[in-house]
């Protein structure tokens, strides 16, 4: 499934639902910004969500359920790559930062 700007993941009708916290919209809007239109959703081998850019150069990893044992609890990895050599499809992690929700 595509997602993008204004759809997907944002909000199907392009508006701001009255229902949701601002701070919802704002990260999801975060979220279209940095993947760009035409991302896709999968789903890792434990069942965590993993959103990819269109052209694979970025992708979002939501390990909430903290399945490796981390410290400091659930996060999300922000993750960028590169292609291994001009033209390959198989890609090379440039940077993989972690963002840790509050409780």
């Amino acid at each position: 499934m595509a997602y993008g700007v204004g759809k997907g993941l944002s909000s199907a009708s392009n508006k701001v639902n009255p229902a949701r916290s601002p701070n919802v919209d704002k990260s999801l809007n975060a979220i279209d910004d940095f993947l760009g239109s035409g991302y896709k959703k999968d789903y890792a081998p434990n069942g965590s969500v993993i959103l990819k850019s269109a052209d694979g150069t970025k992708q979002l990893r939501f390990d909430i359920d903290n399945f490796h044992g981390d410290p400091k609890g659930p996060h999300i990895n922000v993750e960028t790559f590169e292609p291994k050599y001009p033209g390959s499809p198989r890609n090379n992690k440039i940077t993989n930062e972690h963002i840790y929700p509050k409780n």
